[in-house]
């Protein structure tokens, strides 16, 4: 269950992160704005965290 909330939150971080970057490109923010760090670090947080427990969650689901 403990890599399933893992999964669930890395997939918010990566939804907002990416949310960020619309709206950024929606209204012509420069890359190196606020909404640029904050939409990098969620990325940066959030890709790796969903994908990692992504991957154990199936590995879990194969070996039951």
């Amino acid at each position: 269950m403990k890599s399933c909330y893992k999964l669930f939150l890395g997939a918010v971080l990566c939804i907002t992160g990416f949310i960020f970057i619309g709206y950024a490109l929606i209204y012509d923010i420069k890359p190196d704005s606020f909404h640029g760090l904050i939409a990098g670090i969620l990325l940066m947080i959030g890709m790796p965290m969903y994908f990692k427990n992504l991957a154990t969650h199936i590995e879990n689901g194969r070996q039951s």
